[in-house]
């Protein structure tokens, strides 16, 4: 590129000698022009090769949480967990005709302590760092990413995850409880995963992490008549760092959403087996409208929801519901959110104001 300009410099100076002599501009056009691009060359954040692409994205998200319970209330700036802050890069090169390899390296950004997580124990944390190869039977990934039922929690048509996720006590959990979370969902691991093609809407994965984890989720997502359905059914089994055995986990979830109203409803089911006599059993529904209620600038999202997690005859309610309106000039969300929750007798309340913008 640099001999490209220089070569096109020289034109120019040549054709215009003579009028530079004229202005007496002292013959330095070519010079001066060759040092601006030098300069500039050196000011430019260049990828390390032309064979593989790169793709710089991320997002920064920031909430005020208040929470009162049984009467005492406390609040705190914080980084929601539903959807946390991170930058990334991620490409890919063509291997042949019908294969390809890639790459995802992506970071979080925690944010300062909380009451149960200080802040000498936060900071960045690797989310993905993993390369794939992907041909005509599907794409192979290795390194540290997503199980295959992890986001299953993710799936709703409204745009209601910046506020809330299904079967999750976010964000709470990120300000209160050192990130601490219901189990249903899948994590993100080290893991040798496959992912099938589409095939009439629907994606087989599956991931294994070692001799005590590994998981199978099935997705499907497709539009007939006018509503977008999404759904996606999977199995997990895995050491439980938390509870410290082996657990069986099904997760299963779906949103479906009528094109022209905007209406939208999405629920998820889990179930933790600890070989015990009884289960961790969840339900979680929201269902609310999407619309563009103020022209040019985004879609207005409104949704109330409920969720039950049940143990050994003991059960925890959730009533909730937010408002998310999105500014599509500046890849903005902003959102308020309340939830109630009735966990033993015990009322808490939390209320949630945040913003969150992707590049």
């Amino acid at each position: 590129m640099k001999g490209f300009f220089l070569a096109a410099a020289l034109v120019a100076c040549l054709g215009l000698s003579t009028a530079a002599n004229a202005a007496d501009l002292g013959g330095n056009c070519c010079a001066d022009l060759e040092e601006r691009i030098a300069e500039l060359e050196a000011t430019t954040a260049r990828k390390g090769n032309r064979k593989v692409s790169l793709t710089v994205y991320g997002q920064v998200h920031a909430a005020i949480l208040w929470h009162d319970i049984d009467g005492i209330d406390s609040e705190v700036i914080t980084q929601s967990g539903t959807s946390t802050s991170r930058f990334g890069f991620k490409g890919e090169a063509k291997i042949g005709a019908n294969a390809k390899a890639g790459y995802v390296l992506e970071v979080g950004v925690n944010q300062e302590g909380t009451p149960w997580a200080p802040a000498d124990d936060l900071g960045l944390s690797v989310r993905h760092s993993a390369l794939w190869l992907e041909g005509a039977m599907g794409r192979v990934t290795l390194g540290h990413t997503s199980q295959a039922t992890d986001t299953i929690d993710e799936i709703s048509f409204g745009n209601t995850t910046v506020a809330s996720k299904l079967l999750s006590l976010q964000p709470f959990s990120n300000a209160y409880l050192g990130g601490l979370d219901l189990p249903f969902d899948g994590g993100r691991m080290s893991v040798a995963r496959y992912d099938s093609p589409v095939v009439g809407g629907f994606i087989a994965s599956a991931a294994w992490g070692g001799d005590d984890v590994w998981d199978a989720a099935l997705r499907f997502a497709g539009e007939f008549s006018g509503f977008k359905v999404a759904a996606a059914v999977g199995y997990r089994d895995e050491m439980s760092a938390l509870f410290g055995v082996q657990t069986e986990t099904i997760t299963a979830a779906g949103s479906v959403q009528h094109v022209t109203s905007g209406l939208f409803v999405s629920g998820m089911y889990g179930s933790v087996d600890f070989g015990g006599p009884d289960d961790l059993v969840g339900y979680h529904v929201q269902g609310g409208i999407e619309w563009p209620l103020i022209a040019g600038v985004g879609k207005t999202t409104a949704y109330g929801e409920w969720g039950r997690v049940e143990i050994g005859g003991d059960e925890a309610d959730m009533f909730g519901a937010g408002v998310v309106q999105s500014i599509d000039a500046a890849a903005m969300d902003l959102y308020i959110a309340y939830r109630q929750y009735d966990v033993l007798g015990e009322d808490v309340q939390t209320a949630t104001a945040g913003a969150r913008i992707k590049f």
